[in-house]
């Protein structure tokens, strides 16, 4: 019997560009759904957001320069958003996990709606809820330090609190696509692999944030034209719309292919 070849996280990290390259149907149907996300996204917060739209634009991203309103206006829509989002990564996620680890399975670009998708989504909202109570409980441990005692202690939490985010994002990142592996929730060997390989998933995780940057900035290159046209061309905003829809297909790919390579045995 033959032994498997030991896990490289170099070479896992750019499983997502090998993956573009041999599936690119598959990708662009992937960006179709996260537009239909996008604009879903969009729906959802614009009863927030539409009565402060003059304020929030004359703002320009200054905080500061907005009302208390306007502020909980935009984190309501936030709120309104963030289900849309974990439902759009709990079908893509499942389908791009598939076309890694199950490629013959390619039947409506891997796409599917079952217990897959529901354990991915259950996944998700764990790991969210975690992390959103770790940054909520760690904003507030340093708002409180340094008021009583000092910035030095508020800048040591802030560091404890984004090394801790980090860590557990490892140690969670092989959850969801071993469970679509297995076709069941697969928690403890899932564990125990992310603790047995820590750093070198570490490692591969930068490495595809970098590859994920450059695409974004490649990206953004070739929007630029789009997007000083956008504001008098419909047909320049619709395809800027597209190209930000395969744009997140693109990162998404970088990002989550990696993982799912490392997910596939120890």
């Amino acid at each position: 019997m033959q032994t498997p070849a030991p896990f490289s996280a170099s070479q896992a990290a750019f499983e997502g560009f090998r993956l573009t390259r041999t599936q690119p149907m598959a990708v662009l149907a992937w960006g179709g759904v996260w537009l239909i996300g996008l604009l879903a996204m969009g729906a959802a917060m614009m009863p927030a957001m539409l009565p402060f739209a003059e304020e929030i634009t004359a703002a320009a991203g200054n905080p500061d320069a907005l009302s208390a309103e306007a502020q909980a206006a935009i984190l309501s829509a936030v709120w309104y958003m963030a289900p849309i989002g974990l439902v759009i990564q709990a079908l893509l996620a499942p389908a791009l996990y598939r076309a890694v680890l199950k490629p013959e399975a390619r039947r409506f670009a891997y796409l599917r709606v079952g217990m897959d998708e529901l354990r991915a989504l259950i996944i998700f909202v764990a790991t969210a809820a975690i992390s959103f109570a770790l940054s909520f409980g760690g904003d507030a441990l340093e708002s409180l330090a340094s008021q009583t005692i000092g910035s030095w202690l508020a800048i040591i939490i802030g560091t404890a609190v984004s090394m801790a985010s980090i860590y557990l994002a490892v140690r969670f990142s092989l959850l969801a696509p071993r469970s679509v592996n297995e076709g069941r929730f697969v928690i403890k060997s899932a564990l125990d692999t992310t603790q047995r390989l820590f750093w070198p998933l570490l490692g591969m995780g930068v490495i595809a944030g970098v590859m994920a940057v450059l695409v974004v900035l490649l990206l953004v290159v070739v929007a630029l034209p789009l997007t000083s046209l956008g504001n008098t061309n419909p047909v320049a905003a619709l395809a800027l719309l597209a190209l930000v829809g395969v744009g997140l297909a693109m990162v998404s790919t970088v990002v989550w292919a990696p993982f799912a390579l490392a997910a596939r045995g120890d």
